[in-house]
């Protein structure tokens, strides 16, 4: 998808040469000024009225005339003129400039020129100024600072101006000049769709200029809209909305054009309520150059064009070395596609404000520093709806999740996130019915939530804070989960069929566990409140100090007895209910020490008073310490035929007084091991007892 419409898009951009297009407009200044079918009308100073013919040099100009207001400190007001259009208009002089009112009625020209090699000004406060096509350029214009020492400014508070192209900071990149515009619209509307073919608004045109839109209120309509587009620049070259409603058909390119310099640099700040709109096709941010989108509120909508070709979000992923930085810190921004990264670098930083992404935000890299996207979120909501096998979320390079919500939802079963790079959690909350497939890395901790399924086809470690999951999860074979130095509690089913390694951790499962994994640990607190069960070749690996909890029932199966060693831990059952249904796999090798040796044996057995081993079969559970919290007593209320085994000469078995009890149904028994010299005392007594006999 990504590289489909980034081609079309460039072939939209290379139908034009900017560098040939845009350094005309020195070219323009003197070709007009040669023109012989044009009369030249200049004001003759003071302010007045434009159609006060006292106040010009031949008269006030009609169809096809050039009007210059070069007489510094004076002002022409327009309310009304004569019909017709007129080839140039160009307000500039020395300072304080020359300027332009137009109050109301309708004035008409080919292209103006505000700020030429001076400083020139135009306020519009009502009626219609239209720049129409003419000759010999084929465009209606208007340019503020069309070159080097030209400053031009608009002010735009109501009535329409209407043009092909607007440009905000000219002059010739080719021939070394440069101008400095602003245009600041409050009301009122500039409509760049209706006149000509191209519909253009450039803001900081040529290498050096220097270029400021400031919109307030009022429409824009646009069919592109370039910030920075050649060179470098001693000044700003941005666009600030913080009302209105903008509209741009097709694109929106900030820092740079195809074939630019690296070094170009723009930036876009969209604030404002939900009234302050800017609606768009495609949004480029660091085309070949710099771009940065700041939104501090309003709503950014990718909307128009066509669903699947258009509707997309590039952040530095546009053309090779260049770099895009997305700012969202309020407000809402909604796309059908987001790329961030590949083959430039991308940062997009989201510290509030919503994103809703409808079809996949991809945080992509090529491999090196320069072509890197990461996704950093500290706050605010990010929204993605996968389909099928497209994830709303993929990641390929970077994503922190440093707070605030992320939402993946979508139908398919790899429509949530896709995380094949590097994930990292330092807080914040992912969520969503879709699947949350990591085969990646994903490091930190969370609140990982809703009804899809987290699942583990790389690498994962909870680690540096507190990781709560609400989600089921899904541990793949031969894939680790780690919890490291810190607490996780998962209150939904986990399926384990690889491996969970914990250190020096406290892990919680409140939801049903299973499968046909291992659980290394060095050491933890393991507590499992509801249904454990461990098959296939699945272990359980501790040391000394480690505790594994039972709240309900167990079943173990496994016949992985060499890989499984709690012999230095604890196995404790505990409850509300008191009832555990038990499956052990151990052998029942009877009185002997050898049924220590791979053989699912503890170092410390604890029976909570009231707990009570149910429906055991018929197995063999060996234990050095046995610890049963309602006393002897408690014994008789098991049943089965499980035989447990523990170790007289243990301090804790005391009060067994190295005696057996039977289970309080079924053949299942508490029995002491003695030890190895015991046995051998007992065997060499029964020999001596024999010769005894035989001498009799």
């Amino acid at each position: 998808m990504k590289n489909g419409f980034l081609h079309d898009r460039l072939a939209r951009w290379t139908r034009r040469n900017r560098l040939g297009m845009f350094c005309l407009t020195g070219g323009i200044w003197a070709a007009s000024l040669t023109m012989a079918s044009a009369a030249t009308r200049t004001w003759t100073g003071g302010d007045g009225l434009w159609n006060d013919a006292t106040h010009w040099v031949g008269g006030v100009p009609v169809a096809g005339d050039d009007a210059i207001l070069s007489q510094s400190g004076t002002t022409a007001v327009y309310l009304s003129g004569p019909a017709g259009t007129l080839h140039d208009i160009t307000v500039s002089a020395a300072t304080p400039g020359a300027n332009l009112l137009i109050g109301s009625g309708t004035l008409t020209a080919n292209r103006t020129f505000v700020g030429s090699t001076s400083i020139g000004s135009v306020s519009q406060t009502g009626g219609t100024f239209t720049l129409i096509p003419g000759t010999p350029v084929t465009d209606g214009r208007l340019i503020l600072g069309s070159s080097t020492g030209g400053v031009g400014s608009y002010s735009l508070s109501g009535g329409n101006l209407l043009a092909d192209i607007v440009t905000v900071g000219g002059g010739s990149t080719a021939g070394g000049t440069f101008g400095t515009g602003t245009f600041t619209q409050s009301a009122g509307s500039l409509n760049l769709t209706t006149v000509g073919n191209v519909g253009e608004l450039l803001v900081g045109d040529a290498a050096g200029s220097i270029g400021t839109y400031n919109f307030t209120g009022g429409t824009l309509d646009a069919k592109n809209v370039f910030v920075a587009v050649s060179g470098t620049s001693a000044g700003a070259r941005q666009m600030i909305q913080t009302g209105g409603v903008a509209t741009i058909s097709r694109n929106l390119q900030i820092g740079g054009f195809n074939g630019g310099a690296s070094t170009t640099t723009g930036s876009y700040t969209l604030g404002g309520t939900t009234d302050t709109m800017l609606k768009s096709a495609n949004i480029y941010v660091g085309v070949s150059g710099i771009g940065t989108f700041t939104q501090e509120g309003g709503v950014n909508s990718l909307e128009l064009g066509t669903s699947g070709a258009d509707r997309n979000l590039l952040v530095g992923a546009t053309l090779a070395n260049s770099q895009g930085t997305y700012n969202l810190k309020s407000g809402t921004l909604s796309a059908q596609g987001e790329y961030v990264g590949n083959p430039g670098k991308g940062t997009f930083l989201h510290t509030g404000g919503t994103n809703n992404v409808t079809g996949q935000l991809w945080i992509d890299t090529g491999g090196t520093a320069a072509t890197q996207g990461i996704y950093t979120i500290s706050g605010g909501a990010l929204n993605t709806t996968g389909s099928g096998a497209v994830a709303g979320l993929l990641n390929t390079s970077q994503f922190n999740l440093n707070g605030g919500t992320v939402t993946v939802s979508g139908t398919g079963t790899d429509a949530g996130l896709d995380n094949s790079g590097t994930f990292n959690l330092a807080g914040g909350t992912l969520t969503g019915a879709a699947t949350k497939i990591n085969f990646g890395t994903m490091t930190g901790f969370a609140t990982i939530s809703g009804s899809g399924a987290l699942i583990n086809r790389g690498t994962m470690n909870f680690t540096n804070g507190t990781t709560t999951v609400n989600s089921p999860v899904t541990n793949d074979s031969g894939k680790t989960l780690q919890v490291t130095s810190s607490v996780a509690v998962f209150n939904g089913t986990v399926d384990n069929n690889g491996t969970i390694k914990t250190t020096a951790a406290n892990v919680i499962f409140n939801g049903d566990y299973g499968g046909g994994g291992s659980i290394v640990s060095d050491p933890s607190t393991f507590t499992f409140s509801g249904n454990f069960s461990l098959s296939g070749t699945g272990a359980l690996v501790g040391v000394d100090g480690d505790v594994w909890k039972f709240g309900a029932n167990v079943t173990i199966t496994t016949t992985n007895n060499t890989g499984w060693n709690t012999l230095q831990s604890e196995m404790d059952f505990f409850g509300t209910t008191g009832n555990h249904n038990l499956t052990y796999p151990g052998l029942d090798l009877g009185k002997t020490q050898l049924g220590y040796v791979n053989n699912y044996a503890w170092g410390i057995v604890n029976i909570a008073s009231g707990q009570k081993l149910l429906n055991t079969n018929d197995a063999a559970l060996y234990a050095g310490a046995l610890v049963i919290g309602g006393g002897t007593g408690q014994i008789a209320t098991f049943t089965g035929d499980l035989a447990i085994y523990y170790d007289p000469s243990n301090a804790l078995n005391s009060y067994l007084g190295g005696l057996t009890y039977s289970f309080g149904s079924g053949n299942g028994v508490v029995t002491p091991v003695p030890e190895p010299s015991s046995m051998i005392a007992g065997v060499l007594g029964a020999l001596v007892i024999g010769l005894c006999r035989r001498r009799e």
